[in-house]
């Protein structure tokens, strides 16, 4: 049993384009992440949704949250918000003066990055390769980096991206998920990394130089 007081979390789900009640193939879950400390005994954070309309999360204690999401394919978070104010990439306050009422409207054209990792002229197998949206926002939000380890050929694919901007990166040594989303790891790399613009329903390659030694 929690000592600390539960409320309940409201939501409300819409899918861009859809003119009836749609029905998601797969569920979408949405997942409230403590800003700043470990879930407390008896907190139910997260809500799997395949229907449009509300939905609740169930037992969340009064605090700041980062709103994460997984999605199925060919779907991605175009909007979330909070009392009209965007949470994509700021945690909110849960219990606050906005009720803690949250919209997310799924978009139907997400974009696509096939990523070539290249150490010099050679695939740079089993490369971490590193998507930050762009321009960067510190601390990181949930959605804004994204990571995919190249394959024999050095090959990555990253799908289900918004539309927008990104900065890409490729990296051999990079030992854990936390390293790629500090301003120091931007700082040390950005000027190795690739720009690049997708369009919603773009799939667009780029190259990008490795770093690190893989040893």
């Amino acid at each position: 049993m929690s000592l600390h007081p539960l409320t309940t979390v409201a939501g409300r789900l819409r899918i861009e384009g859809e003119r009836e009640q749609p029905r998601l193939e797969r569920p979408a879950f949405f997942v409230l992440r403590p800003a700043g400390r470990a879930l407390i005994r008896g907190e139910r954070t997260s809500a799997g949704v395949r229907e449009e309309g509300p939905f609740t999360i169930a037992a969340v204690v009064p605090d700041d949250y980062w709103l994460s999401w997984f999605v199925p394919p060919g779907y991605y978070v175009k909007e979330a918000t909070v009392g009209g104010a965007d949470v994509t990439r700021t945690p909110f306050r849960s219990g606050g003066p906005a009720g803690a009422e949250f919209e997310v409207l799924l978009g139907r054209d997400p974009a696509t990055l096939s990523v070539e990792a290249l150490d010099g002229e050679r695939p740079a197998t089993g490369a971490v390769v590193v998507v930050w949206r762009d321009p960067p926002t510190f601390p990181a939000g949930p959605g804004d980096v994204t990571l995919a380890e190249a394959d024999d050929g050095g090959r990555a694919a990253v799908a289900g991206l918004p539309p927008g901007k990104y900065r890409v990166f490729a990296h051999l040594d990079l030992w854990n998920d936390e390293e790629a989303q500090t301003r120091e790891f931007l700082a040390a790399h950005r000027a190795a990394g690739e720009s690049v613009e997708l369009r919603p329903g773009e799939t667009k390659t780029v190259r990008v130089p490795v770093a690190g030694s893989g040893r």
